[in-house]
């Protein structure tokens, strides 16, 4: 009498699909040079607060000005431009290589694969964001003469929690949008739309706030590290949190129905 095969444990399952993908991500022409351009931003914030330093001595006076948020504000761009290259054509692949059958047919639930696909996705954006932030944060303590450890501290953690809902929004949104899309072009169009439309539709409506995931994302850090108003921020990050679970359950729905 045959054996029936042991499901595997949700981590094991998950785990090693978003390995594979990972692995195979960072072969990726796109992922090497996004990263490898990140990796050239602190290079460039840290002449930008020796040059402040430098002012700083010449006019014997404080500066108030902190580039970091700035900084953080335009790595969104590349944080797109990755969601964008992993997430849409995820799923589109999959199709196309009769993958969605082989994953039917072992025990993989339409669950555990939307947590795979949105986590292979997630990560690498979550990435892109905190190892520049990171890096400029210790740049900016090693520089500024008063500038402590537990600010640095304190901004990492910011950072850290900026990164994640905005790597689950992203990451949700851009597989969800290779799963309802059946070619590339009509993927990529359909997550723009997600992007771009909601704030479009607010502002067009008079609506103060920012209510599409791009416009979050930038509300979000604008609270985090620049004004501080704790109920806007916790807004962005919940309206962030809310598109990536849409995006999940749309990337699940569409696994079932294959």
């Amino acid at each position: 009498m045959a054996k029936s095969r042991a499901t595997p444990s949700v981590y094991v399952g998950v785990h090693a699909m978003v390995t594979r993908e990972i692995q195979l991500a960072s072969r990726r022409t796109l992922v090497r040079g996004l990263f490898l351009l990140s990796l050239a931003a602190p290079i460039g914030f840290a002449g930008i607060l020796l040059f402040r330093k430098a002012v700083e001595s010449m006019m014997e006076q404080q500066l108030d000005w902190d580039p970091i948020f700035t900084f953080l504000r335009i790595q969104c761009l590349p944080l797109g431009l990755l969601a964008f290259g992993l997430g849409a054509p995820a799923m589109i692949r999959d199709r196309d290589e009769k993958a969605l059958t082989l994953y039917a047919a072992r025990p993989v639930t339409a669950t555990r694969y939307a947590i795979a696909r949105v986590l292979a996705v997630g990560i690498p954006v979550a990435t892109l964001l905190l190892v520049p932030g990171w890096a400029m944060l210790g740049l900016r303590m090693g520089i500024l003469e008063d500038v402590s450890l537990g600010t640095t501290l304190l901004l990492g953690l910011k950072v850290l929690l900026s990164a994640l809902p905005i790597a689950w929004a992203y990451g949700a949104l851009t597989v969800a949008a290779g799963a309802f899309a059946s070619r590339l072009r009509w993927a990529l169009l359909l997550a723009l739309f997600f992007f771009i439309v909601p704030d479009w539709i607010a502002h067009a409506a008079e609506f103060e706030g920012d209510v599409g995931p791009s416009g979050c994302a930038a509300s979000l850090l604008k609270q985090l590290f620049e004004t501080g108003d704790w109920s806007t921020g916790l807004a962005a990050g919940g309206g962030l949190l809310i598109y990536g679970f849409l995006g999940f359950a749309a990337t699940a729905f569409c696994f079932r129905r294959g």
